[in-house]
This record gives structure tokens, sequence and C-alpha cells, in this order.
């Protein structure tokens, strides 16, 4: 039976050896998570402290749902009280079978020393419900 608050992913980001990505550790529970993520309610939500270590900020998701024809939007993140850049994705219906699957990327931001924002994206984490 699916819960009915949402899953939340405690997110720590850096940005990788490539300089391109942001690489993030996932927590949930208080344990470490990898995708990809379950996620058996309706929502999928991505807290992150501020301000982080790395100095990046997370700005929002890219999420793609596995429909024909795929569909693809951007959420943006809020800042909530306590300093926590949050974004909720919402995600399949957990009771549809077979199994939903969405891919999210979520999107960091962090200044350059030039004072321009520069972004930088995760490698394609899915939220899967598991189906009934």
């Amino acid at each position: 039976m699916p819960s009915s608050g949402p899953n939340i992913y405690t997110v720590t980001a850096k940005i990788d050896s490539t300089g391109n990505f942001a690489q993030c550790t996932y927590t949930s529970g208080g344990k470490v998570v990898t995708p990809p993520l379950n996620a058996p309610s309706a929502v999928a939500q991505f807290n992150q402290t501020l301000p982080s270590a790395s100095g990046l900020q997370l700005v929002g998701a890219m999420v793609t749902n596995n429909t024909t024809p795929p569909t693809t939007s951007f959420v943006p993140a809020s800042i909530t009280e306590g300093s926590v850049s949050q974004v909720s994705v919402s995600v399949p219906n957990p009771n549809a079978a077979p199994q939903a699957v969405r891919g999210v990327v979520l999107v960091f931001s962090k200044l350059s020393a030039s004072g321009y924002p520069v972004l930088y994206p995760t490698s394609d984490p899915q939220v899967i419900n598991p189906g009934t």
C-alpha cells in the first residue's frame, strides 16, 4: 500500500571530476540510497541544506515520463524555512501495472569566478514505482 506522504531524499552534491556534472549522494531515513530510487507514494521530494560545502545549489529538476511519446518538463526548486532547497516531483501511479519509471535529472547552479551562474545536471537517476 502506498504511503500518503512524499518519499524524501536528502541530496549532497559536488562537481564531478570532469567539471561538467553534479555528483550526488542520496540519503533517505538516515541511510544512503542509490538510484534507481523506489517511490511507492505519489511524490518524490529532494532536499538540499544550504549553503552547501561545494557551493552548488539545487535549482530544479528535469523530469521525463515514459509515456508515448515521452514528455519532459522542468520543475523549479523552492527555498523553504531553514534554508533548504527543495524540489518535489510527482511520480507515476504506484498502483499502475507494469511498473512506472520516471527519469529525473536534478539541476544545480554555482556562480562562476566572474559571477555568472553555471548549471550542473546530475546523470539520470530514475524514480520507480514498483507497480502491482
